[in-house]
């Protein structure tokens, strides 16, 4: 972008202007121009409920799709977050999730009951599934498969959301962090209601 250009530009004079290679910084009054913030870009109750609800229940696919799209909803984790889990991080019986974040920082999410049943649909499937692939071809660690049995990857994810959204018919530019931004506001929300309450 032309921001980060000027940026870049701006850095290089400031430092050859105090390594004394120049004289004068011909940037100091250099003007970056301003960008407008968008605001984030979200899915209302409705919308992400008529998304979740779109993946057939019928195929082991479909059923994991649909975990996919709770846990990005019902958590608020990153889809980096998502695409690393490994089977030992999920605790049913604790209602938690272990994730690693940027700097492989670890963060315990908790499990809603809606994510909790869609997880466990899936790992009932999921199991049925790996019984038809050879051994050697699958990591049994892994959580979201994909149809050879290795690790879903991220871009995945992305053309699963975008597939669902069409079906779904929601005509909204959506990618995996926009169901985060989603959870985000739906938690805003409702800390607003609990606040007005006190």
């Amino acid at each position: 972008s032309i921001c980060r250009k000027i940026s870049t530009i701006r850095s290089f004079f400031k430092f050859i202007s105090r390594e004394g290679i120049v004289k004068i910084n011909p940037t100091i009054n250099l003007i970056t121009p301003k960008i407008d913030k968008k605001l984030p870009c979200f899915l209302y109750l409705q919308e992400i409920n008529k998304l979740i609800e779109t993946p057939p229940g019928n195929t082991i696919f479909g059923i994991r799709d649909r975990a996919i799209l709770e846990l990005l909803y019902g958590t608020g984790m990153r889809v980096g977050e998502l695409v690393n889990l490994n089977i030992h991080d999920i605790e049913l019986d604790e209602k938690t999730v272990r994730v690693f974040g940027k700097g492989s920082k670890e963060r315990i999410l908790p499990l809603g009951n809606p994510s909790i049943k869609a997880i466990q649909e899936y790992i009932t499937s999921r199991n049925l599934f790996i019984k038809n692939i050879p051994i050697n071809k699958i990591d049994l660690n892994v959580f979201l498969l994909n149809r050879f049995g290795g690790r879903l990857s991220a871009r995945s994810i992305r053309r699963i959301i975008i597939k669902y959204m069409k079906i779904a018919g929601l005509n909204k530019k959506v990618s995996p962090h926009v169901l985060r931004h989603s959870f985000a506001n739906l938690l805003l929300k409702y800390t607003l209601i609990l606040l007005k309450k006190d």
